[in-house]
C-alpha cells in the first residue's frame, strides 16, 4: 500500500512533500520497518525522487542504523540498494565505498 501511495504522490516534483513522507513514516514510526523498503522504492519513479532518496538515507544513516540494529540488516541494506540504484556519479561511488 505505501508502495502505491509513494509512486502516486512522488511522480511529481515536490520535496517538501516527500520530506513529510518520510518525516512520518520513519522518523515518527508512522510505517513499520519492514515497509520502509517500499517507501524507498516507491520514490524513485522520478529524477527527484531517486536524488531525495539518496540525500536522506545519506543525512539519517545513523539513525537508520539503530532502528536496525546494524548495517548487515537486510532492511537496511535493501533501503541502501534503492537509495544508491539509480545514482551513476564518482562521488556517490566513492560515498558508499567509504561507509557514507
Amino acid at each position: 500500500m505505501i508502495d502505491l501511495c509513494t509512486r502516486r504522490n512522488f511522480s511529481g516534483s515536490d520535496p517538501k512533500l516527500l520530506a513529510e513522507i518520510y518525516s512520518y513514516a520513519i522518523e515518527n514510526g508512522g510505517i513499520r520497518s519492514q515497509d520502509y523498503m517500499s517507501l524507498f522504492a516507491g520514490s524513485q519513479v522520478s529524477k527527484m525522487g531517486q536524488e531525495f532518496t539518496w540525500k536522506y538515507f545519506k543525512e539519517h544513516q545513523k539513525m537508520l542504523i539503530e532502528k536496525f540494529g546494524s548495517v548487515n540488516s537486510a532492511i537496511f541494506q535493501r533501503c541502501l540498494k534503492f537509495s544508491t540504484n539509480s545514482q551513476c556519479s564518482e562521488a556517490v561511488a566513492k560515498d558508499v565505498e567509504v561507509g557514507i
